[in-house]
């Protein structure tokens, strides 16, 4: 396995980061990933607001938050 992940690799596994489909080797690559790369971390925190937004539709779930550092201060 890598040791750092690549910024598409990143933004391809968001869905099933979100569904908690990654296994926790591969997370944890994604959360060193994102102590260092602000444009992910911002994509993700995105992409997090935007399901939270969906989640108050009716009939929906609400989704789990992705990782707990998405839910840290902004960088």
């Amino acid at each position: 396995m890598d040791n750092f992940l690549r910024c598409d690799t990143v933004v391809g596994l968001a869905g099933r980061l979100f569904d908690g489909a990654v296994d926790p080797g591969r997370r944890e690559l994604v959360e060193m990933h994102l102590l260092v790369c602000p444009p992910c971390l911002d994509h993700l925190r995105k992409l997090d607001g935007v399901r939270a937004a969906l989640s108050t539709l009716p009939g929906r779930p609400a989704p789990a938050r992705l990782l707990g550092i998405l839910s840290g201060p902004a960088v």
